[in-house]
């Protein structure tokens, strides 16, 4: 902080308070309000990015624009849970494939303070459901069927990805693939020191598995 060639600035992430005032700089133009308990919901909903709370705030005025005021139906309509968001790029790049890129996700999840456990768990969740999938599928059932049975309910937004998904990995690969991340799990849970490379690893390997997919 002394140096005279250098500055330091500091970063903090958005507690509630922030997002609130947030939420107002970019309504206010746009002469929007919002119930209290929508704008209750949205900030739940919002992480510690400033960019990408802001983003999504604009997504929702956009939907609701015309309207006086935004009701809990518009925010759960529009607006998903920050931490499943992320969550949800770290296994998609990584089930597509991409691994620089759900590496660069992983580390933005870590940094924001996800638990690499936590992440690990995501990862086997998303697997064992393209599992079931791809099992019904191969038994005689079609994707849209069997994704539309799925509860708790797929994210319209999901959707079309994990179709893609199901469409790519076949059985014996995702057999392979819930093997490998059990072992992870179990590593993680006895060596918790090691757990953020163990997921690194982890996402890096299921991508490879993906590779020849794509």
């Amino acid at each position: 902080e002394r140096a005279g060639h250098a500055a330091a600035i500091g970063c903090y992430m958005d507690d509630g308070r922030d997002l609130d005032s947030v939420i107002t700089d970019v309504l206010r133009p746009l002469k929007l309000t919002m119930t209290p308990d929508a704008r209750q919901m949205l900030i739940s909903r919002l992480g510690a990015d400033r960019v990408m709370s802001r983003g999504e705030i604009e997504k929702l005025a956009l939907y609701a624009a015309g309207q006086e005021q935004i009701t809990e139906d518009d925010v759960e309509a529009v607006v998903g849970d920050a931490a499943e968001l992320t969550l949800d790029r770290i296994v998609n790049a990584a089930a597509l494939g991409d691994g620089a890129r759900s590496v660069t996700e992983l580390q933005r999840a870590l940094t924001a303070g996800e638990s690499a456990q936590g992440i690990i768990s995501a990862v086997q969740r998303h697997f064992a459901r393209l599992h079931r999938i791809r099992a019904s599928v191969d038994a005689g059932k079609s994707i849209e069927q069997v994704i539309g049975e799925i509860r708790p309910i797929v994210h319209f937004r999901q959707k079309d990805i994990l179709a893609a998904q199901s469409r790519a990995w076949r059985l014996d690969t995702l057999d392979a693939a819930l093997a490998g991340i059990g072992i992870a799990a179990r590593t993680a849970r006895v060596s918790s020191g090691l757990e953020d490379l163990l997921a690194e690893r982890l996402i890096l390997t299921l991508s490879r598995l993906a590779r020849p997919i794509r």
